[in-house]
């Protein structure tokens, strides 16, 4: 399966570039579709080897800037979700602004970095409104739609994670969450059981 990441921010809470940036983006591949521990070895040893991820985009993982703000973009959860979480106000314009904004990315040859019409599932890596645990961050959720892509338009499936989730947010790690809402892009709903919290 062709996944995409995507770092995002918005205009009030930058990503702050350079080498902690850079190894936060390495650290996201990995997480999916790296070695062990990933998304795309849980795939493999869960199918028997009949399904894998891979990512477009190429090296570094790209990096989009909206330049709407945080409440442009954003509602709060619902209870019983921590009241600091948030979720897109309307997820498919949300990720239209993401997909419009990378498909103007290109390489040093002009060549454009993503092929949306290859991408299956759209992972939006959202930065957090700061850095404390009490600060406001995106909540890991999965959707999916048609969105305008170059050439016309495609069905996508998205989802989205805060940058910090397994620093700041969460005891999971992000092959963990990941492996779960890639799930929901493949159809699969929530099936929550206490035997094993992990995924």
């Amino acid at each position: 399966r062709n996944v995409c990441i995507l770092m995002v921010d918005v205009s009030d809470s930058r990503y702050t570039t350079g080498t902690v940036f850079d190894t936060l983006r390495q650290h996201w591949s990995d997480g999916a579709v790296g070695p062990a521990p990933s998304a795309r070895t849980y795939y493999e040893e869960v199918s028997h080897n009949t399904f894998t991820l891979a990512r477009l985009g190429g090296t570094p993982v790209p990096y989009i800037s909206l330049s709407s703000t945080w409440s442009d973009n954003f509602s709060t959860m619902p209870m019983p979700w921590p009241s600091n979480s948030f979720a897109p106000t309307n997820n498919i314009s949300f990720a239209q602004a993401c997909i419009s904004a990378a498909a103007a990315l290109t390489d040093g040859s002009g060549n454009p970095l993503v092929d949306f019409r290859q991408v299956q599932s759209l992972i939006l890596v959202v930065r957090s409104a700061g850095t404390a645990s009490t600060d406001n961050f995106f909540w890991p959720q999965a959707w999916g739609g048609s969105f305008t892509v170059p050439g016309g338009s495609d069905t996508m499936n998205v989802l989205g994670m805060p940058d910090d989730w397994d620093t700041v947010r969460d005891s999971r790690t992000i092959p963990e969450t990941l492996s779960h809402e890639l799930g929901h892009n493949l159809g699969y709903p929530d099936l929550y059981t206490n035997a094993n919290t992990l995924y």
